[in-house]
């Protein structure tokens, strides 16, 4: 208010509040998201799904934040025979959002993301698939990692790390949920590779493939 004659400090001020409303924002839903699984409320689903329909969806949802930071993002897929799956696919995503996000706030300037996903295997009934999300960021200590899953761990060594230290609780407890696994590679300076593995039921209908 004490600038409203100064349009390019009006500009400056209502930039800090959104990023101050959407940082409050994800507090929130972070520490809701955190009680709602410590207390059992989330309900897994089992819905129909396109596999790769979700991935490009995240790519598209994570743009603005690539293009803001300067991040490119390269996509790889490998061995998918199955897309059309049953599962959760609020979950999944909020899983993908979540360490891309990371990935790209925590990287270097012209730095890369990679987000590459392949089907292990499949028994007729149920594949397993790999999501495996690579940055070339500032990285994390071997001794943050031995507490990166609990609640509210930041490694406050570092100065450019903001959020609530609750996002990678999250993403474990909703991917023991789904009965899959979570490790990490980590290296200071060099970057972080997060891999995912996640079963998934595989649907009746699947699209049809282009000869």
């Amino acid at each position: 208010r004490k600038n409203e004659h100064n349009p390019e400090k009006m500009e400056e001020c209502m930039d800090k509040m959104q990023v101050s409303a959407d940082h409050l924002l994800a507090l929130v839903n972070d520490v809701l998201d955190m009680n709602k699984l410590e207390t059992n409320q989330i309900q897994e689903e089992n819905e129909p799904f396109d596999l790769e329909v979700l991935m490009r969806e995240v790519a598209v949802l994570m743009n603005p934040l690539l293009e803001q930071n300067q991040i490119t993002h390269r996509g790889h897929r490998k061995n998918i025979q199955h897309t059309a799956v049953k599962g959760s696919p609020l979950q999944l995503r909020q899983i993908m959002l979540n360490l891309f996000s990371n990935a790209v706030k925590y990287n270097k300037p012209q730095g890369f993301v990679d987000t590459d996903v392949e089907e292990l295997s499949c028994d007729g009934k149920t594949a397993w698939y790999e999501f495996r999300i690579a940055d070339t960021g500032i990285g994390m200590s071997k001794e943050f990692l031995q507490h990166i899953f609990t609640p509210f761990s930041q490694e406050c060594s570092d100065s450019t790390r903001q959020g609530t230290g609750l996002g990678m609780a999250i993403v474990k407890s909703l991917i023991d949920e789904m009965q899959g696994t979570i490790a990490i590679e980590s290296e200071e300076g060099v970057g972080s590779v997060f891999t995912i593995t996640l079963p998934f039921e595989i649907a009746a209908a699947q699209p049809q493939t282009e000869e």
